[in-house]
């Protein structure tokens, strides 16, 4: 389709109509000096009010341009460390918001398009932008609600046997974005009313046996997938790891609770 201005098509029809009036009137010419000034002024208005009109649309796609940028840099909170209800929904509404913000400059852009021509690269941009929202706005609804962390006080240590085979869990590959989405499913639904919480941790291996926590959380589980964004303390150039895991309700007033998990390094 090709790409016309209101002001292109404009001076587009005055070409095709002055070519037909000289064709049509031949080589007489007009004697009435009010007559050529009257034609002047004419042609000069309209390309005069069209120029005004097409400038006035451009500073306008300028200014949604401005709209959209501000939008672009707006950071919602997705870090789910601490994620609780409230988070959940304040994330949730304010990507909505953005939504609707965005269908209103793209609106605007459609309307723009029959006087500045169309703005395909722009469109597609905004339209990105909300596909990729209403993905977020899916992650963040599926994410779990972290816990306090009271419990882990009181725990002297944990007790860590094997591997367990009870959810599947895949370590995260190296990266070096600054957060990390962590997915684990347990193989029986029904094994969940069993768990108290599920537990991940990062820590630094300073020797063999000593290490520093970095970041602990627990986390209550749920049915299906179970999911969290966290920083990512493995894009670290220092020796760390990763444990993610569960303390059944059974273990969850021991001493040395039995903690059943997965372990992955970035070493």
């Amino acid at each position: 389709m090709i790409d016309f201005s209101l002001i292109q098509l404009v001076l587009t029809a005055l070409i095709v109509a002055i070519s037909a009036v000289a064709l049509i009137r031949g080589r007489r010419t007009i004697k009435e000096k009010s007559g050529k000034y009257y034609a002047i002024f004419t042609v000069a208005a309209i390309l005069l009010s069209t120029v005004s009109i097409d400038k006035y649309y451009r500073n306008s796609l300028e200014r949604d341009k401005v709209r959209l940028n501000g939008i672009k840099l707006l950071e919602i909170k997705n870090d789910t460390s601490k994620f609780k209800i409230e988070d959940r929904k304040l994330a949730i509404d304010s990507l909505r918001m953005q939504n609707a913000e965005l269908l209103k400059i793209l609106e605007n852009i459609k309307k723009k398009e029959f006087v500045i021509g169309e703005q395909n690269e722009i469109k597609t941009e905004i339209q990105q932008k909300i596909k990729i929202n209403k993905i977020e706005i899916g992650n963040i609804e599926k994410y779990n609600n972290s816990l306090g962390n009271e419990q882990i006080y009181k725990w002297k240590g944990v007790t860590i046997e094997g591997t367990p085979t009870s959810f599947l869990f895949n370590c995260p590959q190296k990266s070096d974005a600054d957060s990390i989405d962590i997915k684990l499913k347990f193989v029986d639904d029904g094994f969940i009313s069993k768990i108290a919480y599920i537990y991940i941790s990062f820590s630094k291996i300073k020797s063999e046996n000593e290490q520093i926590s970095l970041f602990d959380q627990m986390y209550q589980p749920q049915k299906g997938v179970n999911g969290f964004r966290l920083q990512n303390f493995l894009k670290s150039d220092k020796k760390v790891k990763l444990d993610v895991g569960y303390i059944l309700k059974s273990e969850n007033n021991k001493k040395y609770p039995r903690f059943e998990r997965i372990e992955c390094r970035n070493y």
